[in-house]
């Protein structure tokens, strides 16, 4: 996610606007309540694509970006993060929103980071890959993204959960592990050159001369192998005019 979704993201978790709490304002206690599969319910995972629409929609209107792409790409992938992060986090022996009031915290080997970390990074990572293809990206690149969010929200998840961080300062961690990571893994654009083919090229004298020693191949070389003409050569009469005179001569002796 760009800095701006980062921002935006912690601006709104501070302000108590979580994909749960607009899943259900929208839907209702009841029906927002209602479990999709394991602990992930209706209410976060729409709550969860309404929210990343507008912050999709926003980031790409602050860069300059395609708006409604980027309110795609953050309806997708918000739904898909927040249903895969809670239905990791609930295999994991979390309960509830990660990090929400009241919600108990995954644990991986008895580590409550590593458990946020892991719930929150695969989160991220198929949330992104989601939105990528849904926009139409290849699905290298749309791979690519989601392995870059997912390993960078993972960390910083984990970190902040381990070490007692604040939003403020895990985003910023977030923030930065994600720019680090786009800069050592930057996308790379193949440069094709096309071929080029000789134009009007000539036989070379070598050629011209194997063909002129090899007149029963049935070919005779002209001006065009040897750069000359035939009008350059003196013609000579193929037949003997006093020859052909003495041919009733001859004939009458006979």
């Amino acid at each position: 996610m760009p800095a701006v979704g980062l921002v935006a993201t912690l601006v709104l978790s501070d302000l108590g606007i979580t994909a749960t709490a607009v899943g259900g304002a929208l839907l209702g206690g009841e029906l927002a309540a209602t479990t999709i599969l394991g602990s992930v319910t209706v209410g976060s995972v729409v709550g969860g694509a309404i929210l990343g629409s507008g912050i999709g929609a926003a980031s790409a209107a602050i860069q300059g970006g395609d708006i409604a792409k980027g309110a795609l790409f953050g309806a997708v992938s918000g739904g898909v993060g927040t249903g895969v992060t809670e239905g990791v986090s609930g295999l994991l022996g979390g309960q509830g929103a990660l990090g929400g009031s009241g919600s108990t915290a995954p644990s991986l080997m008895g580590s409550t980071a590593a458990g946020a970390g892991l719930s929150k990074g695969l989160g991220s990572l198929a949330g992104g890959l989601a939105g990528g293809l849904a926009i139409g990206q290849p699905f290298s690149s749309a791979l690519k993204s989601g392995l870059i969010s997912g390993a960078s929200s993972g960390l910083a998840t984990g970190v902040g959960t381990g070490f007692g961080l604040g939003g403020t300062s895990t985003s910023a961690l977030q923030s930065a592990l994600q720019y680090g990571l786009n800069q050592a893994f930057p996308n790379q654009q193949p440069s094709v050159k096309a071929p080029s083919f000789p134009i009007g090229a000539r036989p070379s004298p070598t050629l011209g001369q194997s063909l002129s020693i090899a007149p029963s191949l049935g070919y005779s070389p002209t001006g065009t192998v040897f750069g000359s003409g035939d009008s350059e050569k003196p013609k000579s009469n193929v037949w003997n005019v006093g020859s052909l005179r003495n041919v009733g001569a001859s004939d009458q002796g006979a």
